[in-house]
This record gives C-alpha cells, structure tokens and sequence, in this order.
C-alpha cells in the first residue's frame, strides 16, 4: 500500500505490533526516528500492549547477587533468558541510595522496589522504585511513621500495578508498637495492624485500616498477580493468605492448609506463580526426606466479597539431594545449592523441573563470592516511574 506521493507506509496497528515485539533498548533508540514514533511509545496501550507480550513472549529471570560486605564486592545483577544464558548485566545507578545495603523487595510489571538500608538496619530504610531498562530512578517519599519509628526491619512490604486504574501501589505493613521495643527478637513477635498505601500516580502515602487484619502476622515477602499482592501470615497459629486488590484496595484473609514449620526440621515456604495460576510452594527438609508441595490459589465470590481457594497440585517426594528455593521461573523451581571443599565453599544455581524431578545446572553460576542470592521473575517494560 502507497500513501500520497507513492511513498510507501504500513497501517498503524501493523506498525505497533512490530514493533511492541521490539526489545525496550531499540525501542528507547528508535524514539529519534520520528515525532510520531516518539509519541506512541509513550501512551498507556503501546506501553501495556508491549508489557504483556514481553511477559509472555520472552520472561526473563532477574538474580540479585550480592556480599555481606557491600564495599568490598558491590552487588551484581543480571538478567537470564529462556536457554538459561545471561542476556544483560544491569547497571546499578550510581546515585547514593545504591551505595549502601539495599535488596530487591518487589518485582511487577519491569519496576522494581528496593528497600535501602542507609547504615544496615540501624535507622529508618527508605524505598527507592527503579526500572533498570530505561534506566530510572525515583525516590519514594518517607511516610511520617517511618520518620519517627520505622527501624530494625521489621515491616513488611509489596508492590502492585493495576491496569484497571492504570497504577502502581506500594503497600506497607507496619507494627504499631514498634516503636516500644528495644529488642529486636521481642519486636519480631509484634502482629502487623497498620497499613499504609503509596500511589504512584499521586506520588503520596495514605493509611488504611482492616479488620482482617487483627491478630495477623505476616511472614512472606509479597507476590503480585493481576492487580493483586499476595503475602503469607499466621492469624492464632494458622496460615492464612493476606490479599490486596490493588484497584478497589480491598484487603481479605484466607486460611490455607500448610503444614506447620514446626512439623519438619526445615520448611521453606514461597508466593509465585506456577502454570498461569498464583500458587505457593513448600519445600519439607526433614533427617529422612525432602519434599516439595505446590499449591494453587483460585479466586471464589463470597457474601463478604472475594476469597481464594486451595488445592494441591503437585507433590515432589523423596528429593535426593537438599536445595534452596529461590522462585518459580516457567514453571520449575530456580534453587541455590552449596558445594564445600578443603579450600573453599562454592554456591550454584540450578533449574529444577518438578515433573522430572531432574534439575539443570545453571552454565556459569559457581560462586565464591556472592553469599546472597535472590530470583524475581522480570520482564522488560517502558513502564516509567514518574507517572503511570
């Protein structure tokens, strides 16, 4: 086809899914091609259009590996693809909050929220969302809790997009009587009541209150899922699923039957997602066996609003050998090993498949150096963190 002149031309909507196929680095490039181009790659549909087919298409594996010591071995991020090859070593920005302790603590839709600990652990932490594609960085403001008692660690965090509302949510657990504590291991066994909620397309904090919420201890980092934040708690000795849609910021309670860490020598329990469905996934380390459980969450109407079910999918026993879960990455298990020798202790990655019951040695994952590791799912996005 021919636009006036006998210049030749594509439609619009043949163009977008070109080019919504694009990696986010060419498309950063391809802004100076044209005003046109430049424009499109900044409305709300190109953008969600280009994240869901990213996801689906091309789902990355982001590792976070780092040193008890930042200053002697700053932390090294990279970016793993499909055939287990590393694609991308992520630049840290070189601003002052990434020259401290800092950890991933959320990973949705190609941001990241990163939880800085300015002198490790002994003063307020500060939030900081970051998309290591495009390469921004926003700092999220304190909220005036966290000014005065927000210390030792021991809030709970996750982040949220909804497309419905077009935003992203932080959400923030806190413990009230913190603040009256001068012992860390007597504040750890405070319940969480508080909440507060950031908006990124406000750029403020607001509080929240929850019935659900009493008497309720969250225990998990938080998983997102299509608009919703997940998180594992304990409500009088049972464990219950902590949800919060991020549109409506209606927050519900499930009890769940997991078995109970005191059960087995070592219980390691995880929020991802397994065959398209939110899922959690156990990992039984006992004298005698080792054993993992996944379990699907369904969502089911209810006369108080919405709830989520519970069914065991998969059950993996008598496991040969003992590893540490990381995440859920195209449904196998990403887990980190350790090998000692007379000289030195090494840590690999491996790819564990649940229905073989065979794992895959990363290529070029033997460490020495990097005592921590971390796995996110991660997908690449324009997603900007300045507005939504």
């Amino acid at each position: 086809m021919a636009s006036e002149g006998n210049q030749p031309f594509l439609p619009l909507d043949i163009i977008i899914n070109i080019l919504k196929r694009v990696s986010v680095k060419s498309i950063v490039q391809f802004r100076s091609v044209c005003k046109d181009w430049k424009n499109l790659f900044k409305t709300p549909n190109f953008i969600a259009e280009q994240a869901r087919h990213s996801a689906h298409q091309n789902p990355l594996l982001l590792l976070h590996e780092s040193d008890y010591d930042y200053k002697a071995t700053p932390p090294f991020l990279r970016l793993v693809n499909q055939k287990m090859e590393t694609v991308e070593v992520l630049t840290i920005p070189s601003i002052n909050c990434f020259k401290h302790g800092w950890k991933i603590i959320g990973s949705c839709n190609g941001l990241l929220c990163i939880q800085v600990h300015p002198d490790q652990g002994r003063s307020p932490c500060s939030l900081c969302l970051w998309n290591p594609v495009i390469r921004e960085v926003r700092e999220i403001p304190e909220t005036t809790r966290n000014a005065r008692n927000d210390y030792l660690d021991m809030h709970k965090f996750g982040l949220g997009f909804s497309s419905v509302i077009n935003d992203f949510k932080i959400v923030k657990f806190y413990k009230q009587e913190l603040h009256k504590k001068k012992n860390k291991k007597k504040a750890a066994l405070l319940r969480h009541h508080g909440v507060e909620v950031y908006s990124l397309s406000t750029g403020s904090w607001k509080e929240l209150e929850f019935v659900a919420l009493q008497n309720t201890t969250i225990i998990s980092k938080a998983s997102s899922v299509d608009g919703t934040i997940f998180w594992l708690g304990l409500q009088d000795s049972c464990h219950v699923l902590v949800s919060f849609d991020v549109g409506t910021e209606v927050l519900t309670t499930t009890q769940i039957p997991l078995t109970s860490r005191h059960q087995v020598y070592k219980t390691t329990t995880t929020l991802s997602v397994y065959q398209n469905k939110f899922a959690i996934y156990q990992y039984y380390c006992d004298c005698s066996f080792n054993s993992i459980d996944i379990w699907a969450m369904e969502e089911v109407a209810t006369e108080s609003g919405k709830s989520f079910s519970c069914v065991k999918i998969c059950n993996v026993s008598t496991i040969a050998y003992f590893f540490g879960p990381l995440c859920i990455w195209r449904n196998e298990i990403v887990c980190r090993d350790e090998v000692e020798n007379v000289s030195e202790r090494k840590y690999y990655l491996e790819l564990f498949n649940v229905t073989t019951k065979k794992g895959k040695k990363f290529p070029d994952s033997d460490s020495s150096v990097y005592h921590f590791c971390a796995g996110f799912n991660y997908e690449e996005s324009l997603m900007s963190v300045w507005n939504s």
